[in-house]
Order: structure tokens, then C-alpha cells, then sequence
């Protein structure tokens, strides 16, 4: 049975002594707080406590305390210059007292779009290339986004972002801002978008067979097409639009095939980190 419904970020849970209830964390507005609910169902109850960043909460077994976590995350993004062929010394660029994470150049070098939790929520910002201007783009109002890319042209971006609990990809005109969903394979994750080089496709990697597999949506006829079948995730198109690169799910292996899969090998002299990001 499902108790709760929001798509919040729960941040743990635990039993009242008498198997009743659970008592959890979750965000709401923003604020991670405790909340209690029935295993019968109903709506949860908050329980009032001093903190806004509570998670992985406790009950003692006489039923009268609840110990918590109390966590403050704080993700900036910074930038490094680089100079020939070395790298310059690292600047913060983009702060604020929540979490700023996955930062994109759109293909101009003009605009940055980033992920940041400063309205309350996580939402997608744009702001110039030298930090100024920021607006906010998307409107979620709660759930986990992130993986954000430049469509070929700079009018659009993708991204995956989680509204009804698992991942989803939506596509943004930066203009207007409204999301439209791209790709849902419910209940199933469909994660890290990217363009191909001619604006036509979205690449993703979904665990609808078990394993990432990395699948192409065609923009125009609306059809997917399986392109690196499970064990795989990161797909990216060549500078050239020519060939396909992608990681091997948990491995620091890199492959690269034709477009559509075909031709598939290993780079036996690249080792990217399991976290690599194109």
C-alpha cells in the first residue's frame, strides 16, 4: 500500500514503538521537516521541531522521543580558467546557502543555465555568462532536476527531472518556460539527456530492461530506437556528428559506436570516473 503521494524528497523513516505509525522527513516548501502518518493511510502530521534541514529520523522505544539529523548542504559552483594547456585557480561563481549544482554553457557561450534550490525548491536558473542577470525558469516546485543540455541552436534545453516520482525527460524553450515531457517510462528512470548534433534526437539511458540501456527519441516521428543495450549510460554525439560515446554502467570503461549503435568498441586508453560528465 502507498502511503504517501507527494514527490517530495524523503529523507528517512522509522517505526513508532507499536508499528502504528512512521515518522519521516521530507521537504516541503523547501524545508526539510518530520512528519508522522498512519500505515493505514491518511495525511501525514508534522511534528513541530526546530529545524528546517531534519532527515533520517528515529523513535525511541518508549514511544517519547524522536532523535533526527539535522544536515545543512551547501553546493556551489565554481569555474577555472583555462589558460594553453593549463588550468587556472579555481573561483566560486555561483552560490547561495542551499544547493547550485549541474551547470551548462549554452552553445553561444553567453548563458548559463544551473540547477538551484534558492526559490525553495530546486528549479532550473539561467543567468549571463559572467553570473549576472538570473532568472528562474522552471516552476517544478519540489522535486530532484538536473543533467541540463543545450539544444544545438541554444532555444531550448533538456533535462531530467522528477514530478511524479521517477525520472522523466522535458524539454524547455528558455523563452518561454514550460517544460514539455519528452520521454516517460513509468515507473521506470529515463536519465541524462543529450542532443545529437543536428537538433533531431534526444539520447538517454532508461532502466526499463533492468540495466541502463541508452535509447534515441526521434523529435520528429516521436519513435525511440535502442542504441547500446544494458550495461550502458552518458551517451553524447561527436563534436562531428559522426560517432556515439558512452560509459559502461558502473565501470570506468568508454565506448564508441556509430550513431545507431552499430560498430561498438571499447577505448581501452580512456578510463572516465563512474561520475563523468561530457
Amino acid at each position: 500500500i502507498r502511503l504517501t503521494r507527494d514527490v517530495q524528497d524523503l529523507r528517512g523513516l522509522g517505526w513508532t514503538p507499536d508499528g502504528s505509525h512512521l515518522v519521516f522527513a521530507s521537504r516541503v516548501g523547501g524545508v526539510a521537516q518530520l512528519r508522522m502518518i498512519s500505515v493505514q493511510g491518511g495525511q501525514p502530521i508534522p511534528l513541530p521541531a526546530a529545524t528546517a534541514s531534519a532527515s533520517n529520523p528515529f523513535v525511541s522505544p518508549n514511544g517519547k522521543f524522536v532523535a533526527f539529523v539535522e544536515s545543512h548542504e551547501n553546493w556551489n559552483i565554481w569555474r577555472v580558467e583555462i589558460k594553453g594547456n593549463r588550468i587556472g585557480a579555481p573561483q566560486r561563481f555561483l552560490a547561495s546557502t542551499g544547493q547550485n549544482h549541474s551547470p551548462s554553457f549554452s552553445p553561444n557561450g553567453r548563458e548559463i543555465a544551473f540547477v538551484t534550490d534558492r526559490s525553495g525548491s530546486p528549479e532550473i536558473w539561467l543567468c549571463d555568462s559572467d553570473g549576472q542577470h538570473l532568472r528562474q525558469l522552471s516552476h517544478f516546485g519540489g522535486p530532484w532536476l538536473g543533467t541540463i543540455r543545450w539544444s544545438p541552436d541554444g532555444t531550448s534545453i533538456v533535462f531530467d527531472a522528477r514530478p511524479k516520482g521517477h525520472s522523466a525527460i522535458y524539454r524547455m524553450n528558455i523563452n518561454q518556460g514550460t517544460p514539455e515531457l519528452v520521454e516517460d517510462q513509468s515507473p521506470f528512470e529515463a536519465r541524462r539527456p543529450s542532443w545529437s548534433r543536428d537538433g533531431r534526437y534526444i539520447y538517454f539511458d532508461t532502466t526499463r530492461g533492468g540495466a541502463p540501456a541508452i535509447w534515441r527519441h526521434d523529435l520528429k516521428t516521436n519513435l525511440d530506437q535502442v542504441i547500446a543495450s544494458a550495461g550502458f549510460m552518458f551517451g553524447i554525439e561527436s563534436p562531428d556528428g559522426k560517432r556515439l560515446f558512452y560509459q559502461e554502467y558502473e565501470q570506468d570503461h568508454l565506448w564508441v559506436s556509430d550513431l545507431d549503435g552499430g560498430n561498438p568498441r571499447q577505448l581501452l586508453e580512456v578510463h572516465p570516473t563512474p561520475e563523468l560528465d561530457w
